[in-house]
């Protein structure tokens, strides 16, 4: 468990359905976490462990933040 965290950075897990992965914690695209690529949209997040399957079943995409963005 000491090196857990070094570990992790270093490998991939292949989960098919995207059940089992979270859309903004986990590394599923590319080699970082959405979180860590955009931290000031997941700070607005309201459900920040929200599954790949659950975001990507509806579209628009099912990401629900606090409030709108301006652009």
């Amino acid at each position: 468990m000491e090196v857990k965290k070094e570990f992790l950075q270093y490998v991939t897990f292949n989960l098919p359905n995207g059940e089992h992965i979270k859309f903004w914690e986990d590394k599923w695209l590319g080699n970082t976490s959405f979180s860590a690529q955009y931290p000031a949209i997941y700070n607005l997040v309201i459900r920040k462990h929200v599954t790949v399957k659950k975001v990507m079943s509806l579209t628009p995409l099912d990401v629900s933040i606090r409030r709108a963005l301006s652009w």
